[in-house]
């Protein structure tokens, strides 16, 4: 892959407006998943007051310590009050893979 050697006019007009839709938009994405997170907490009350784990927990304890889990998908369905769908999918590190 080649590597651009051009430098970028931080300056210039249309960086500083693309610069500033990129931060609003990236605000407008953490809000979506923050909804989606609180239609979660509401299930996951339920489920620890029956003595059970909610499956993000459970996803998190088979993770090797430390490392991060990319979840996908993580908005789908929420529109319909179903966070991710009710499917959890991710990339994650168990043993060392």
């Amino acid at each position: 892959m080649r590597v651009l050697d051009e430098e970028v006019d931080k300056n210039d007009p249309s960086y500083i407006e693309n610069y500033r839709e990129m931060i609003r938009m990236n605000n407008k994405l953490e809000d979506y998943v923050e909804d989606a997170l609180k239609i979660n907490r509401v299930k996951t009350k339920k489920l620890e007051a029956d003595g059970r784990m909610d499956p993000r927990c459970r996803i998190h304890k088979l993770l090797d310590r430390g490392t991060p889990f990319l979840e996908i998908g993580q908005l789908a369905g929420c529109e319909d009050g179903i966070p991710s769908g009710n499917v959890i999918a991710g990339i994650g590190q168990i043993n060392n893979r």
